[in-house]
This record gives structure tokens, sequence and C-alpha cells, in this order.
């Protein structure tokens, strides 16, 4: 999804896609944009996650620049330029940021080893996160169509809300570049030495 969206921001006027690229955020606040500085000011166990995250991107723009993009480059000179590191990131905050998770068959090709795949929902966006709501998120194989329904009550024209799991202020910071405040699934990760004995 990360190369598709490159892509497609890269063809301009002439992807179908312009629209939805146009709207994406042109910068994000997950770790992957964060300062050294802010980096710094992280709990140690949270940094160690944050510096594992930043990695596992680093480590994919690699082999991107190692395997993938020559290739593409050779077939297709017009995408030369098109995958520096500032573009990967954004790419791939536009993507962790937005994705939802589609069980589909296993592809021997591209990911032998995966049955969930990720896909981009437009439109998905305008849905703000929140642990005050019940959802149902699926692919709708009748349709064609990924569907939310809201299982909460909500009135006209207030704004709808999605949640996007149980998830605790380090890992939507992390992941998504934001906490909430009264988080109750919010929790505190202790290494063994941080630990107080027991008596």
């Amino acid at each position: 999804l990360v190369i598709f969206l490159l892509c497609e921001r890269n063809k301009g006027c002439s992807s179908f896609w312009k629209p939805y690229v146009d709207i994406l955020p042109s910068s994000y606040t997950d770790i992957l944009h964060w300062t050294s500085k802010e980096m710094d000011l992280l709990p140690k166990f949270t940094k160690r996650r944050a510096c594992d995250l930043r990695l596992k991107a680093e480590e994919s723009f690699n082999r991107l620049c190692n395997g993938f993009l020559p290739l593409l480059v050779r077939q297709m000179p017009q995408f030369n330029g098109a995958f520096t590191w500032d573009l990967f990131k954004w790419a791939w905050s536009s993507v962790n940021t937005r994705c939802v998770y589609m069980s589909q068959p296993q592809n021997s090709v591209l990911s032998p080893d995966e049955e969930d795949k990720s896909a981009l929902a437009p439109f998905l966006d305008l849905l703000n996160h929140t642990v005050d709501v019940e959802v149902n998120a699926r692919f709708d194989d009748s349709s064609k169509s990924y569907k939310i329904t809201t299982l909460t009550a909500c009135k006209p024209y207030d704004q709808v809300f999605i949640n996007y799991g149980p998830h605790s202020n380090e890992k939507l910071l992390l992941e998504y570049g934001f906490t909430l405040p009264c988080n109750p699934h919010n929790n505190i990760s202790l290494t063994l030495s941080q630990s107080l004995p027991v008596p």
C-alpha cells in the first residue's frame, strides 16, 4: 500500500486516486516524524518501542530502495525520485494511521505468510477514534464494500466516531500520534528493574 500510494501521488492529475491523495494530511504527528529531542522526552520503555517502530520503517525503506525500486524505475522512469525517505515516511504514516484489515485468501506471490490484508478506505478518514462507542467494522463480501455500523446511538448532525480497539495511550501515541484524556485502556509498562520487590 505504501508503494501504491507513492506511485499514485507521483502520477499527479493522471491518477484515478488523486482526489483521495489530495485530502490526506501533508504531515503527521506519529513517531516517524518526531525529532531526536522529542524522542528523548519519552520514558525509556516507550522510547525503545518507538525506536523499534522507526527501525521497522527504515528497514522497509531500505528493502524498497535495494530491491523493488531499481526494477520499477528501470521499467517506468517517471517514478525516479518518487521514493525519498520523506515521501516514504508520509506514505507509511498515511497507511499506518488509516488502514483497515480485511481477511483475504492467501496469495503465494505477495505475502504467503499472512492471511489478513490491510486496505485504505476513503472516507474512513472522516471518523475519529473514541473509546465511548461500539462499532461493527468489516468487509462485506456481498456488496464488495467495507461497512462500519455504529452500535451506539447518535443524533442527526452529531460527529460519528469509530473505535480502533482497546488501545493504551502509549499505543495511540506511537501508532497514530495522539493520546486520549481519561483513557480507560491506559496502562504503564514497567521493566523488571523498575518494579518494586514483593514483601
